[in-house]
């Protein structure tokens, strides 16, 4: 039912019937709701699975409600619950008037990344939220050109489907949006053909440049309540300096600056006279001049927060102060899943991981998700990672580690302690910045910062970086994909997934969605198709339609199709995914590797050495000669753009000169091409090509594989012979969703097939009825050795 395992408090209104809310508190309790009154709960009896419905913002305890991020929306959400059989978006329900942006789910195109920091922190602070994908939930796509692939595809989404609403807005519209402090009509900024033309003489945010008092300034239609609440003294007359590291644009500068003028700041060029600074990282050398002052040091959510709640407080919160730009070196490889949380909670969690350089993943995916932090124990995906053996913690794991700026032990008893009747989403947002921490980022002596480096050398310690990192978690990797059973499929994914439908998400990452949502296909002048339709949990058959991206929405979305060994280009700036994909997890890149030395070197390596080539040499090879490449087992493949700068030709085929791929796979392309690739490399290869902008050499992440090296010893026994060179096989018709598998690899390694029911130098292939099972048939490729099909099941 839509509401089982929540609780909701429905706040009665004294204007309103006391009959109204019986029947609402009844509609709920049809719809498997559980209703709590007030004086039932206790002071710390507030559930993650708790929701307030309310049609006013201020109501009793509502102060403590959003201290602990308990979700608060009006009746109409409960209404559209029922109606859509689903627990839909809150933040658009909101009855707080200054969420005024509740009902706005933006995507930016082509924006600079300081002006979408500022864009992005103005949404989230007013009530709305935003995407890095389109989505079917995206209701505005922000951009200044119609040139980009995210409004391309809204253009034909709409020639295809009129249901299609999303709207092509220019900057200027949240610009004014954020200094009127309500939501404006949004016709007048509509990015079409015709104002595109004419942008250079209809500007409508050029009357609201802040060079005049607010109070002077046009109204637009705002609502006298706002208008009465808007232009205040909260900064205190205080001067405010904003940081280069910023990146802001001249025009999205005049709206920070706007917002600081008219909340009783005053902007400030020189940073020797400033007593606030706003910046992005926590280094440069404004920044630590800053620190010597022993100034007040914030970002521009800090900023939002202050003007928004109206308390001027120090930048204390976590996410209140400059980030530090590449993240925690301890925490990069880690890809993180977060259950139990709801509405903010779960938002800010996000917002966390991202910051301390994680990766947020929506779903639990076996062998790749490598934390899980909730609320309390139970659930999917709980109950999923205890069996998967995945660490589970609870958030203060997270925020620890981020206030002390240190990886914390996640074994620790603080960690892994879920009190039975106290839901430590209480906590959130308890943890504060340290100061001594803080202080070791004000001497660069005792934290490294790079500066200045030449882009070569930086390109190459980089890929280094990427190379340790992929060492680090090899141990952890290995441990985990010894537990789980691969199979085999038409499909190049083979992990496994759970997406706890229970997990609701308010914004437009949130996890799961109906599966029978209707599809829409749209179609672009490439040929390729773009859709509109719903996740399903990532399985064998559908894992693909489902690849993880770093904060990706996982809401249905408009999405080219790709395939596995020809993405889509990702040449559009800015947080575009390469292949525009919606998804449900953050990225999951396969980079996992095992070290690499001298006494452990791989098979072709050897092979490589001994008839006196190097496989260096092929990093010298010219470019006009194309290297076939062939990925498998990579949910994030480069664009081909990005190869063919290389030289390199992505192909889905065999014959291929190098297989990428994270580990030996039981796909069909890595089964495939054991019948004559000579290369078998760690995606960490193409990684390094690409940040040094050339051909590296291939030894250094050659696949070391004891399996590997196994089956490329027999094929060299071959002689240049095909494995099933002469052999005669028939797939039994049990096994009829696996023929194309099955064709495929008869193709590659020499056999035939035949339709014919009889014969002695028939093999058939089927389940443990027939000769010889689909796995037997499997192990002989994996192993390059025929005789294994000898093995029988009777």
């Amino acid at each position: 039912m839509v509401f089982s395992d929540r609780k909701l408090i429905v706040v009665r209104s004294i204007e309103e019937s006391n009959s109204k809310f019986e029947r609402l508190e009844k509609l709920i309790e049809d719809n498997g709701g559980e209703i709590v009154a007030w004086d039932e709960r206790t002071d710390v009896d507030v559930s993650p699975k708790l929701i307030v419905v309310s049609n006013s913002p201020d109501y009793e305890r509502s102060e403590e409600m959003k201290r602990f991020m308990v979700p608060t929306v009006n009746e109409s959400w409960i209404h559209v619950c029922i109606e859509e059989q689903k627990l839909v978006p809150m933040r658009p329900y909101s009855p707080d008037p200054r969420n005024f942006l509740r009902d706005v789910i933006a995507c930016f195109s082509g924006l600079s990344e300081g002006d979408m920091d500022v864009f992005k922190a103005g949404i989230r602070a007013n009530g709305g939220d935003f995407s890095d994908l389109v989505t079917r939930y995206t209701t505005h796509v922000i951009a200044i050109d119609l040139k980009t692939p995210e409004c391309q595809l809204v253009l034909q989404s709409r020639q295809n489907n009129p249901e299609v609403k999303i709207k092509l807005v220019k900057p200027e519209w949240l610009d004014v949006c954020i200094k009127l402090q309500c939501k404006v009509d949004d016709s007048v900024y509509l990015l079409d053909d015709d104002t595109e033309r004419s942008a250079h003489t209809q500007r409508p945010s050029q009357d609201l440049t802040g060079t005049f008092p607010l109070r002077d300034s046009p109204r637009l239609a705002v609502q006298q309540s706002v208008r009465d609440s808007l232009g205040t003294d909260i900064l205190g007359n205080r001067r405010v300096f904003l940081s280069s590291d910023l990146g802001l644009s001249e025009a999205v500068a005049r709206t920070v600056k706007y917002l600081i003028e008219t909340n009783g700041g005053k902007l400030e060029t020189d940073l020797s006279k400033a007593q606030i600074f706003l910046g992005k990282w926590r280094e440069g050398e404004e920044y630590l001049l800053a620190s010597k002052q022993r100034i007040i040091l914030g970002n521009i959510t800090w900023l939002y927060w202050v003007t928004i709640h109206q308390k001027f407080e120090k930048p204390s919160k976590l996410l209140h102060y400059p980030e530090v730009k590449d993240g925690l070196y301890t925490m990069k490889s880690l890809r993180i899943c977060v259950t139990n949380y709801t509405g903010d909670a779960r938002a800010y969690l996000q917002s966390l991981i991202h910051s301390i350089g994680a990766t947020y993943s929506g779903k639990l995916i076996e062998n790749h998700t490598t934390h899980l932090i909730t609320a309390y124990e139970g659930g999917q995906k709980f109950e999923a990672a205890k069996k998967w053996g995945i660490p589970v913690v609870n958030h203060l794991w997270l925020e620890d580690s981020y206030a002390y700026w240190q990886r914390q032990d996640e074994e620790s008893r603080l960690y892994t302690y879920f009190p039975p009747k106290l839901s430590l989403s209480t906590l959130i947002g308890t943890r504060h910045l340290v100061h001594q921490v803080l202080n070791k980022f004000q001497k660069p002596n005792e934290i490294p910062v790079e500066r200045g480096q030449h882009p070569k050398r930086q390109a190459k310690q980089k890929a280094g970086n990427w190379l340790h990192d992929a060492m680090i978690i090899e141990g952890e990797f290995q441990k985990q994909l010894k537990r789980g059973r691969i199979e085999i499929e038409n499909g190049d994914d083979e992990v496994d997934s759970v997406d706890d439908n229970n997990d609701d998400e308010d914004t437009a990452e949130s996890e799961g969605e109906s599966s029978n949502r209707k599809t829409v296909t749209v179609s672009n002048k490439s040929s390729s198709t773009a859709t509109v339709k719903s996740p399903s949990p990532v399985t064998k058959s559908n894992s693909k339609a489902s690849s993880p991206n770093t904060r990706q929405s996982s809401r249905d979305g408009l999405s080219p199709a790709t395939d596995s060994s020809n993405t889509v280009n990702s040449t559009a700036a800015n947080g575009v995914n390469r292949t525009l994909n919606i998804a449900s997890t953050n990225s999951v890149k396969a980079a996992t590797s095992t070290k690499t030395t001298s006494n452990s070197a791989s098979p072709q390596a050897k092979k490589i050495k001994s008839t006196g080539t190097d496989s260096s040499n092929v990093s010298t090879q010219s470019q006009s000669k194309s290297m076939r490449i062939m990925f498998s087992g990579i949910d994030e493949p480069p664009s081909n753009k990005e190869c063919h700068k290389l030289g390199l030709s992505v192909v889905k085929t065999t014959p291929v000169n190098v297989l990428i791929a994270p580990r030996f796979l039981k796909t069909v392309k890595f089964l495939q091409c054991l019948a004559s690739t000579t290369h078998f490399v760690k995606p960490l290869w193409i990684d390094a090509c690409i940040a040094e902008n050339t051909i590296v050499s291939l030894e250094p992440f050659e696949l070391v594989d004891e399996q590997l090296s196994e089956a490329l010893r027999n094929r060299e026994k071959l002689n240049g012979q095909k494995l099933f060179q002469g052999i005669n096989f028939r797939l039994s018709p049990a096994l009829k969703s696996k023929q194309q598998a099955f064709k495929d690899l008869l193709k590659s390694h020499g056999g035939s097939s035949s339709s014919r029911y009889a014969g002695d130098d028939l093999i058939v292939i089927g389940n443990a009825s027939d000769e010889v099972s689909f796995d037997t048939f499997i192990t002989a490729i994996q192993s390059m050795d025929a005789s294994k099909l000898k093995q029988t099941n009777k």
